[in-house]
């Protein structure tokens, strides 16, 4: 009876795996369907990558990672990731306040004296985390030469006024996170690049992440491009390191699905400090430190969501995190093309992806 019992149970367990297999196989037809859709009409170049439980269940390239040899994008292609290097910036900060290096309400001028003008000495660290400091935005000028972050702060803030008191209203910018650099390279006594990559990157053996500079430049990095009317131009050069700590990286989506795991469990920081971290305000647009957080209302039972868009001329990227759910979508993309600002448009690649993620099974 016992052995009828056991087959039973076995045969039982078959066919469930099976029935899974074949949803699994389903909804990765979707997403199939989905990017090549997108492909055809010239509305997305680039790497998508579904997640769940850590491991991949679909990646997909398509399109150019060079149009003038013709080279084609890989899943192992690297891409600038702009403002989500805002992210790894945020996690190092919050490793110090949890180190007790600093407080959060630390103000800028007493971790880095002299370098903003009086009219920003109310300005704390979390309102540079939040992008409630008020203050102003840097232009392309910026980037037409190249410049260290205190030369770029110091142009900004001596010829400009505060946008509104800090801690008032959100006003993004990336002179925020260009002072959050600097404030990890004083305490630690190293480039920010450096602390990044000894508390990040070779933790969780990230390999094939790094930094850009514009005439050093790694292989296998796509280029980016300017689409209009299907037309496609390469983007202008620009000295990509003027970003530094707001925009300066680069990465592949499998090295961000890393960076994904690695922020579950303490690894890289307490429960408290991730709570603390991704604790978003309604009133700013539900900006957290480093990334938006928010439940997301356009998927069933509104999972909690992690979210970090990064957009720099011809590259646009996102990185959705539902760490309640286990699940996880990163797209890279290397045009204009592929808005990753929308939400809830369910005309976009990335709303798209996203039902079919949440259709494979889960929350």
């Amino acid at each position: 009876m016992k052995t009828v019992f056991l087959r039973i149970i076995r045969t039982i367990t078959f066919l469930f795996l099976g029935f899974s297999g074949l949803l699994a196989q389903a909804d990765l037809t979707g997403a199939e369907a989905v990017i090549e859709k997108f492909s055809r009409q010239d509305q997305f170049s680039g790497v998508v990558l579904l997640a769940e439980d850590g491991k991949i269940v679909y990646q997909q390239a398509v399109g150019l990672a060079d149009r003038t040899s013709g080279k084609k994008l890989e899943q192992g292609t690297k891409f600038r990731i702009a403002s989500i290097t805002k992210s790894f910036t945020a996690l190092v900060i919050m490793q110090l306040y949890e180190e007790e290096q600093l407080s959060l309400d630390q103000s800028v001028n007493e971790l880095l004296p002299g370098l903003l003008p009086d009219t920003f000495s109310s300005v704390k660290v979390r309102h540079l985390l939040n992008h409630t400091s008020g203050l102003p935005g840097e232009t392309d000028e910026f980037y037409a030469e190249k410049l260290s972050p205190e030369v770029m702060i110091r142009r900004l803030t001596e010829r400009e006024q505060p946008r509104q008191p800090a801690g008032t209203a959100f006003n993004y910018n990336n002179v925020d996170y260009l002072l959050l650099g600097l404030i990890i390279e004083d305490l630690s006594g190293k480039p920010w690049e450096t602390v990044i990559r000894e508390r990040i990157l070779i933790p969780l053996e990230m390999h094939d992440t790094g930094f850009l500079e514009k005439d050093a430049l790694p292989a296998d990095l796509a280029s980016g491009y300017l689409c209009e009317n299907g037309d496609c131009v390469q983007e202008p050069d620009y000295y990509i390191e003027n970003y530094f700590a707001a925009g300066s990286m680069y990465a592949t989506a499998a090295d961000l699905l890393k960076w994904d795991q690695g922020l579950y469990g303490e690894k890289l920081l307490s429960e408290a400090g991730k709570t603390l971290m991704y604790t978003s305000d309604p009133a700013l647009g539900y900006i957290a430190f480093g990334s938006w957080t928010f439940h997301h209302p356009f998927i069933a039972g509104n999972p909690f969501t992690v979210e970090r868009r990064g957009g720099i001329l011809g590259f646009n990227s996102v990185i959705m995190r539902f760490p309640l759910a286990k699940k996880t979508l990163i797209i890279l993309s290397n045009t204009d093309q592929f808005n990753p600002d929308t939400f809830g448009n369910s005309e976009n690649i990335k709303e798209q992806l996203l039902r079919i993620l949440f259709a494979s099974g889960g929350d």
